[in-house]
Parts: C-alpha cells; structure tokens; sequence
C-alpha cells in the first residue's frame, strides 16, 4: 500500500466542532478555522482481450507502482468538497500539480516528504483517487478552493468497468480520512502550497490508498481427452451420483475422444459500478451488480460470442467476453496453435499462456472489490456478502464423438460389463454430449463458480481489493459439461488459483 499523511494548520485559537451523532468525532477544530495540511501518501501495490491471440495480454506484475494523476478531495463533515486539486507528472513547473506530484508520487528523484496546505478552512475529511475521473459540474480558483456546489458521492457516477480494462499503470485507486487529528512539527523539506493566510494549528490525516479492483488472469485451460468417471447409487432415489473416490463406487463411465474446441470464455458475477465514496462500509449490493445469466423463455443467454443481457452495453460486453465467433461461419478456436495444443497425460491445453515461455500471456478480467475505503490496514478484504466473478469456458462439440463404455463393480470388486440397457443409457448421459432446446447447437459451458488456494478444495479464497488472482490451470472433463451457464454442483468447476498480492511499499510521512 502507499500511505499518504495530511497535516492541517490550523487557526491559533482553540475550537471544536461534533459531527452528527452517526459518525464519529473529528479531531478539534475539524470543520472551522483555517487549517494546513501537510500530505503523504501510502500507495497500494496491484495494470484486451478470427482468434483473440491479438486480445491476450501480459500478466500483471507483483512489484508496480506506477501511476498517471492523483485527485485529492478536501471535504467538511457532510461530504461537501470544499477543495480539489489535480497532481500529474507532466504538470507545469510551479503549479500547484507539480508541487503535489513532486513532494507525494514515490518516484526516483521525488522527496515524498509531503505537502502542507496553508489555509484550508472547514475541512473534516481527505479523499485521495488515483487515476480517477473529472466530477462533472466540480470547479475551482487558482487556488483551489471549489466554486460548485459538489459532494465527494458525485464521484460514483463517474466511475465505470469499462474505464478500468486496460493496463496496470491506469488502474483505480481510492482511500480516505474522515478524522483528523493533531499534529506535531511539519517537516521542513515539505512542499507548500497557500489557500489562505496562515493558520497557527496543524492538524493530520493518514490516508492508505489501495486499487479498487483486482484481476483474474486465467493462464491455461483445456480438457481430459480419455479417462473414468465413476458413480454411486443414492439409496433413497436410485439417481446416479458422481464420486470422486473409487472405492466407494458402483459403476465407472471410461470415455476416449473427448477433444471438444475451447471458443470462448466469459465472465460474469461482475459489479459495473462500485458507490466507494464517501464510504461503503455494509452493502455491496449498492453496487449495479451483473449477475450470472441463464436460460430465459427457452433462449441461451450467449449469443453469437456475446452475453445477450448486455446487448445495449456494448463496451462491457465485449469486456466480458472473448470468443471466436463469426456470423456465416460460426465458432472458432478461440486461440491458434501459438498458444494451444500442448498434450501430456491424457490432457489437451486449448489455451496455454505459458507455451511461450518468453512471451507469457493470459486472457484477463479486472473487476471491482468493495472495500471500506477508510481503512489504513495493510491488507482489507471485501464487504460480507461480495461477489467473486464466474467464469464461463464455452466449448464446441467435436466433431468425432466420444466413445463410452460401462462397467459395474462385482461382488469380487472387479469391473465387469453391464448388460442391462436403461443402465447404461443413464449412465452414458451423464457423461456425453449435452443437448438442449434453446441452445447454440453443439455449444456447452464449463462453469467455475468458486476458486480455492490449496488442491484440497477446502480453503475458499478471500475476495480482496488490489490482488491478482492466477487461474493457473484449469482442466475439465465431460462431466463438467453443461448447456447451461448456471448450473447445479453437479456440474461446475471448483479450481485452485494462485493469489498475488500487489507489491506493499510504505510510504511514512517526512515530519519532524
């Protein structure tokens, strides 16, 4: 994380000011008299998609902390932004920006020993957003006291999914303080800059910004070509279960040839917006959530290689969606030879990022994490009840079908042929091809609906702002296979990823 810390001085005289009984009480002098800020920053650590081998992208590095602009947002108890202040590192010599960019972005050849903002009058509470968007209506003197009427909330309605899809450097990133407190000497080598006349109080706020959205990276994905599926009997209804165990099963399934084309991946489960600021602290359904589809009045809800929910939505959609589909000619191998084809055990990589060792690539979804912004911890996790996304791996029937065969264990424990015919029937239809009114013809869905950090499949993995989370393999076979991209258990897939968190780099305040 980056760690940014603003001291405020503050008038000479002593003076207090309550919030409303909901929120917490600022330090003296919170929302009157004139105030210096002295700031730092604590930065989080965390960057599309015929074929898509044009789509794929580099995967995200562990130690990156780069960034284009940082917004800081001075506001009083109600959220009203009473200043605002753009820093980019190409801002002119003397301006305001540069003074802010030089004394805070931790780069070569910047003191990150803060900046002290002489004058500020009425302010409670500091928002910091890197890479953030313009507020509409939001303006501004020279000095950067807000001439709009503007809250800090009206930031949510500028932010979007789909302006956040690009690279590392362009992700956003968000903190805040929403209580000052008062501070000691200001460091001498801190950058200034005057709102007002000078206050005799310094006041301070740590903020620790971090990226409000992490990443799935799915690095190879393919298919078990020959193998066994085994089954047990539930007692109560005779239905066939699938076991993983072989010793605790009645009936074994053996199939060869299972070589469908991998021709699309989808994502779902995805918040298109997140309400962070001023704070949000318990609902993440506040953000505009788009759920995993299903089958509405008959109808797939992937169409032609796009999701047909967001069909108005074109941006997102194309987001969300990589495949290989074109009109006339149908499905396709969603990636070439260049990255598919390695065999090995009896698996077959449809898509495979790491075949080129030097030039590793990976097919991408940044997403949002709700998080409680204020938060100076060096590690948040997501607000209760927050969604990981769904990915959906699409697969074309192959064009040679598999062959089955079916065998049931006797008494002695060997596997022996079954003879009776409705038996095998049931059996060779968990396991073969499936077909469904409403669907694209030959199209089924592979469905990973939760994601674990060990092989055993016990530890669910904790959904957290600013992490890359690495699908590292995920290998399927035809009992995963659905028409549906909703399914029941029987059907989805449970993988292990790889968590990475970004690089953390401490960024302390340089007062004396």
């Amino acid at each position: 994380m980056k760690k940014l810390s603003f001291v405020f001085a503050g008038l000479a005289l002593v003076a207090s000011a309550a919030l409303t009984s909901c929120e917490k009480d600022p330090a003296p002098g919170a929302d009157e008299g004139l105030k210096s800020i002295a700031l730092s920053i604590n930065f989080g650590q965390t960057g599309t998609k015929a074929n898509i081998d044009g789509e794929l992208e580099d995967p995200w590095k562990k130690d990156f902390s780069e960034f284009n602009r940082l917004d800081l947002y001075f506001t009083n108890a109600k959220g009203q932004i009473l200043y605002y202040y753009r820093a980019e590192s190409n801002a002119g010599e003397g301006t305001n920006g540069k003074i802010i960019w030089d004394n805070l972005y931790p780069s070569a050849g910047n003191s990150n020993s803060g900046v002290r903002f002489i004058g500020m009058e009425g302010i409670s509470k500091v928002f910091v957003v890197a890479n953030g968007p313009v507020i509409s209506g939001l303006s501004t003197d020279s000095n950067g006291t807000v001439t709009s009427t503007t809250s800090i909330s009206d930031l949510n309605s500028e932010i979007a999914l789909t302006d956040y899809t690009g690279e590392q450097n362009t992700m956003l990133y968000a903190g805040a303080a929403v209580n000052l407190t008062l501070a000691g000497t200001v460091s001498g080598a801190a950058g200034e800059i005057t709102v007002s006349e000078e206050g005799g109080q310094d006041y301070r706020a740590d903020v620790t910004i971090r990226p409000a959205l992490s990443r799935l990276e799915v690095q190879q994905a393919g298919v078990v070509t020959s193998g066994y599926v085994y089954f047990k009997t539930d007692g109560g209804t005779g239905n066939f279960i699938k076991t993983e165990i072989e010793g605790e099963a009645e009936y074994r399934v053996e199939f060869n040839g299972f070589q469908p084309s991998l021709v699309g991946v989808y994502a779902s489960n995805v918040y298109k917006t997140s309400p962070l600021f001023p704070v949000q602290t318990a609902d993440p359904a506040a953000g505009t959530l788009f759920a995993t589809p299903t089958f509405n009045n008959g109808n797939s809800p992937i169409d032609a290689g796009k999701w047909v929910a967001l069909g108005s939505e074109t941006e997102l959609n194309d987001y969300l969606s990589y495949a290989n589909y074109e009109t006339g000619t149908g499905y396709g191998d969603l990636v070439s030879g260049t990255y598919s084809g390695t065999t090995s055990d009896s698996e077959l990589l449809l898509f495979d990022g790491d075949k080129n060792s030097a030039e590793k690539k990976v097919i991408p979804f940044n997403f949002f994490v709700p998080y409680d912004i204020t938060s100076t911890a060096s590690d948040v996790i997501a607000l209760s009840g927050s969604v990981m996304p769904s990915l959906h791996f699409q697969f074309k029937e192959p064009v040679t079908p598999m062959t089955l065969g079916v065998t049931h264990k006797s008494a002695s424990g060997n596997w022996e042929d079954v003879n009776d015919q409705s038996i095998i029937d049931a059996l060779k239809a968990q396991v073969d091809w499936p077909t469904a009114v409403g669907g694209e013809d030959g199209i089924a869905f592979a469905n990973v609906v939760k994601y674990y950090t060990g092989d055993d499949l016990t530890t669910e993995t904790t959904l957290k702002p600013g992490y890359i989370y690495r699908v590292t393999r995920i290998i399927v076979d035809p009992t995963n296979i659905s028409i549906s991209t909703k399914d029941t258990d029987a059907y989805n897939v449970y993988v292990v990823v790889t968590v990475v968190p970004y690089n953390e780099e401490n960024v302390y305040p340089g007062f004396e």
